[in-house]
């Protein structure tokens, strides 16, 4: 896999709202993309939601439910 094959990118934010770590993958559609960002979001402790990115393209922000 190649650098530029990684288009998707998780941006993983803590309580002070400040990114707490990024992770930089491949997907093949955004619906994909999207499962793969929450399931990252549930295996990170202390990490209050997570922004999803292709490219430079925001796509959304999820969160875990209390």
């Amino acid at each position: 896999m190649e650098l530029r094959d990684l288009e998707y990118r998780c941006h993983f934010i803590g309580d002070s709202g400040v990114i707490e770590g990024i992770l930089l993958f491949s997907s093949p559609d955004d619906a994909t993309a999207t499962l793969e960002a929450q399931e990252q979001l549930r295996e990170r402790a202390g990490s209050k939601c997570v922004e999803l990115w292709k490219d430079d393209h925001f796509i959304a922000r999820y969160s875990i439910e209390p």
